[in-house]
């Protein structure tokens, strides 16, 4: 796919490629850049995440077209205004990362930091899985996905 940088990076192996991939898949979520983000996955990835839907609903999505479609759909009703990695561990070919998302509800207009807990498994230098989950009284403040 387009955008695809060359992996691993000659100049690190190993857990700090896998830290810097990780890196680069947030950066370009945190961008918007759904398709950027997806360019880094493997064909048959699966994304798990946890939303606020006037309950607690759990969304699962196969491949990438599938995931770029659901990205979009999340950024008409929230904007990313920033995002801070505060936790990034590697353990073989799987990734932890806890990082804080500020947000803001497009529809409400009510702005706030959100903390997420993502685990990533990578094949080949490709993400395969992300699995999300938000603090949803955090998402729940932010106002109901609708």
């Amino acid at each position: 796919m387009p955008g695809v940088t060359n992996y691993p990076d000659p100049r690190v192996s190993g857990r700090e490629a896998l830290e810097q991939r990780t890196l680069e898949i947030f950066d370009r979520r945190a961008a918007g850049d759904m398709e950027g983000m997806m360019a880094l996955a493997a064909p048959d990835f699966v994304f798990t995440g946890r939303f606020v839907a006037g309950a607690n609903v759990t969304l699962k999505r196969f491949g990438r077209e599938a995931c770029i479609e659901l990205g979009r759909a999340v950024l008409v009703f929230f904007e990313y205004t920033g995002q801070t990695i505060d936790e990034i561990v590697v353990d073989g070919e799987q990734v932890a990362v806890r990082r804080t998302a500020h947000i803001r509800n497009r529809g409400t207009g009510k702005t706030g930091p959100l903390t997420i807990v993502d685990f990533l498994t990578f094949r080949d230098g490709l993400m395969t899985i992300l699995d999300e989950y938000p603090d949803l009284q955090g998402l729940a403040f932010l106002g109901p996905w609708p």
